[in-house]
């Protein structure tokens, strides 16, 4: 499956980018911070919405889970190296 996913979709730039990916028919995996309206309307566009906190490890493997490409979107702030950490984490192939 040729998956791709966005952070911050519910957002104004992850959501264009996410509604754009749909057009092209591009499985879609959204990630949230939350289910609300905005994560409700990116389904009825036909993402898969995910709620992942992107300081869990944990959770952000399991959403990153058959994604081939990320559009990784997140705002600059104190915190936004060790999440870019997280997700680099998550997204890496498991070595066992």
């Amino acid at each position: 499956m040729d998956a791709c996913s966005s952070t911050g979709a519910a957002g104004k730039i992850g959501g264009a980018v996410t509604a754009q990916l749909l057009e092209r028919s591009v499985a879609t995996r959204a990630l949230v911070h939350r289910e609300d309206a905005r994560s409700a309307h990116l389904r009825s566009l036909g993402a898969d919405t995910v709620v992942a906190d992107m300081f869990d490890v944990q959770q952000v493997q399991a959403a990153l889970k058959g994604v081939d490409r990320l559009f990784f979107n997140l705002p600059l702030s104190p915190t936004c190296t060790r999440q870019r950490c997280y997700v680099r984490r998550g997204s890496a192939p498991s070595r066992r």
